[in-house]
């Protein structure tokens, strides 16, 4: 149990702010994504489960509303934009870092925050 939400331990991510999940192998948090917020595009090493809790995003693949799931895994390139209109709420869940995509098409360098 993390507790009530103003005693959470929120790490700020541009204006944003996620918590971590505690969890056995894998990365999980939740998200609350400021309207306008940007992820950089990225790719991943493994599999990554974004359940849109509320709001919405576009990651240049598709638009993800209240009750979507967005799936990657290290074929996918791709970034995120939270729509204008409201807050998204996320649960993600992922069992690798984010990763930079280079000039060349190719991973990078970890992202850190996200």
């Amino acid at each position: 149990v993390l507790g009530p939400l103003d005693e959470v331990p929120w790490i700020d991510v541009g204006g944003s702010r996620v918590v971590g999940l505690p969890t056995i192998g894998l990365d999980a948090r939740v998200a609350v994504l400021s309207p306008g917020f940007t992820v950089p595009f990225h790719t991943h090493r493994g599999r990554e489960f974004l359940l849109v809790v509320t709001g919405a995003f576009e990651d240049g693949l598709a638009r993800y509303d209240r009750g979507d799931v967005s799936v990657a895994d290290p074929d996918v390139q791709h970034d995120m934009r939270i729509l204008a209109s409201e807050v998204c709420i996320a649960l993600v869940v992922r069992d690798s870092p984010v990763l930079e995509v280079r000039e060349d098409g190719t991973p990078g360098a970890e992202i850190a925050g996200y």
